[in-house]
């Protein structure tokens, strides 16, 4: 039997749309905890599986990829099934991914709970930013929208230290399963509060061969991204994944120009406002992942920081983050986008800059400071350039040019995962080949090392035949380190670089 809104309503008075709220939050903020939480445990995963960081990188990409994908389909599934259906599916769908990603005893089923999680978040995002919409009145719809955002934002500045604290007081497994035992409470909450209508199959109108092409066009070009390093750039399975890539992307944009039910509106982007909106989106999406990502990996990798530590660091740059979202959605109210978006990026890229200089001795404050001035610009971007871009078309067209920024924000977020993951990998390497090759018995510094090193192993009580062995075997350790080191800085600056170029196109965006 359907339950409309009115029927809601009526049976639980004005209160409802508070209970739909959070009913719908909560679907939300535990895919998002889930999302930041996973990052902090690629240090443990990459040491369970036995696999590198281009490998690794699949945890964070295979859930943005699932993701990207299905937030396409999101609303016409809904439509389809409506809320109720699509509600506790994709809690459903997101629990199964989170036991099958913690009880994994290979990567590919790893991979493939991640997937799942993904998949169900790409879907829930939108379908409960519609629900939380619709059951209130026009002139307090901001308010709505604004409640939507901040469970977002909490979510986002609170999943790292909840995820390091789980992996260091329990273990990397049951920070997948943690997040997910708030399906408990959403299933009951999801069969109570949801509209419901009856499902309708036919209703189900999607470009099949449009979303397989954008399926396999993502699968190959993260695939390549993981694997090149590996197996190299030019090796047959590269160069037939990269064909396959780029002829996927083209069969894709062509169906989205000439399809009669497209998944996304590429013809929007003959608007040039909107398609320079879209691009400083892309620019700062890659910002926003990239740091989210690998500034808990640094610090747990170069610096040997707990996963709570590393958690807890990224908490005040988290929660900075809210209050300037906030602040600066008001404040385009009064001034030109423009200097907001600028001031963003400008900041942005120096959150990213900084980290260059980061090492093993940068100190707890230091890079705690660099990830809030990060975080702050992405809060005095994010509102306004999606103000911006929705400012720039028909009212009718809203709904789409609102799916054209969100895709190209998190399809280039996921591309710049694995990107970021290939410059360290490839930086790190060259950084070995030239450290090494100094290091020989001219160089009077590795000399005086060695014999230092061979020195404490004497006082240490180690036999004389195996001293210079292990004082080798430390000095080869000690240049990964700093090959590590200089390839994660190198990474950082090359992100800082790119985000400035975000200027360009964000002139344009705002230009009347």
């Amino acid at each position: 039997m359907p339950d409309t809104t009115e029927i809601l309503f009526d049976r639980y008075g004005p209160a409802y749309r508070w209970l739909v709220t959070f009913t719908a939050l909560l679907g939300v903020i535990m895919t998002f905890i889930a999302a930041t939480a996973s990052f902090i445990s690629l240090p443990d995963i990459m040491g369970t599986y036995g696999i590198g960081r281009d490998r690794a990188q699949w945890v964070a990409t295979a859930w943005m990829a699932s993701m990207v994908v299905c937030l396409l389909i999101s609303y016409k599934v809904t439509d389809a099934f409506g809320h109720r259906v699509v509600y506790v599916g994709t809690v459903l769908m997101f629990t199964a991914g989170a036991v099958l990603s913690a009880v994994a005893e290979s990567l590919g089923v790893f991979i493939l709970g991640r997937v799942f999680q993904g998949a169900s978040a790409g879907i829930v995002q939108p379908m409960a930013m519609a629900a939380i919409f619709m059951v209130f009145p026009p002139e307090r719809r901001g308010l709505a929208m604004g409640a939507y955002g901040m469970g977002m934002l909490v979510a986002a500045s609170t999943g790292s230290a909840f995820g390091g604290y789980v992996l260091d007081n329990f273990n990397w497994r049951l920070s997948y399963i943690a997040p997910a035992t708030a399906s408990i409470v959403a299933l009951p909450l999801g069969l109570l509060f949801m509209p419901h209508k009856k499902p309708h199959w036919k209703a189900l109108k999607i470009d099949w061969h449009a979303f397989m092409f954008l399926c396999l066009s993502m699968l190959c070009l993260l695939w390549v991204l993981g694997n090149g390093q590996r197996l190299g750039w030019v090796s047959e399975k590269i160069l037939i994944a990269t064909v396959v890539c780029v002829l996927s992307s083209i069969a894709f944009a062509v169906l989205q120009f000439t399809s009669k039910q497209p998944l996304i509106e590429l013809s929007l982007l003959r608007n040039r406002r909107l398609a320079a909106a879209a691009l400083v989106n892309a620019i700062f999406g890659t910002g926003f992942s990239v740091l989210t990502l690998y500034t808990p990996v640094f610090v747990q990798e170069i610096q040997g920081y707990s996963a709570t530590r590393a958690g807890v660091l990224m908490l005040p740059a988290g929660l900075a983050m809210m209050g300037i979202t906030l602040f600066a959605g008001r404040l385009a109210d009064f001034i030109r986008e423009r200097f907001i978006i600028f001031a963003g990026l400008i900041t942005l890229a120096s959150g990213a800059a900084l980290m260059f200089k980061a090492d093993v001795n940068s100190s707890f404050l230091a890079i705690a400071v660099y990830a809030l001035i990060g975080r702050a610009g992405i809060g005095l971007i994010m509102p306004v350039i999606d103000k911006v871009a929705l400012q720039s078309v028909p009212a009718s067209s809203v709904g789409q040019a609102s799916s054209v920024v969100s895709f190209f924000r998190q399809w280039t977020g996921a591309v710049a995962m694995g990107l970021a993951t290939v410059i360290v990998e490839i930086r790190t390497h060259g950084h070995i080949d030239t450290l090494t090759a100094t290091q020989t018995a001219a160089n009077s510094a590795t000399r005086d090392y060695i014999e230092f090193m061979k020195q404490l192993l004497m006082e240490s009580g180690i036999p004389e035949a195996l001293r210079e062995n292990i004082a080798l075997n430390h000095l080869g350790k000690a240049i990964s380190a700093q090959a590590n080191t200089l390839g994660y800085n190198e990474m950082f600056l090359a992100l800082s670089l790119f985000l400035v170029i975000g200027l360009i196109p964000a002139w344009i965006a705002t230009s009347k």
